[in-house]
């Protein structure tokens, strides 16, 4: 799925990233996403190393955690 707003509306991206851990599908759906490193906070960044596969960089450099 493609969502551009996702990591830039902070309560939307942890709700869905818990909601990703407790349904076990973090687990078992590999995904990305894109976006910018500046509205970002820990709570953010930590619940989404814990469900994405892959981040990709403003540079295009495809990263895995």
């Amino acid at each position: 799925f493609m969502d551009l707003s996702f990591p830039l509306v902070k309560s939307h991206a942890v709700e869905f990233c818990k909601a990703m851990v407790e349904s076990g599908l973090a687990e078992k759906v590999k995904w990305l996403t894109e976006l910018r490193v500046k509205p970002l906070d820990e709570e953010t960044v930590m619940w989404l190393k814990r469900v994405l596969s892959f981040l990709l960089s403003a540079s295009g450099l495809l990263v895995r955690w």
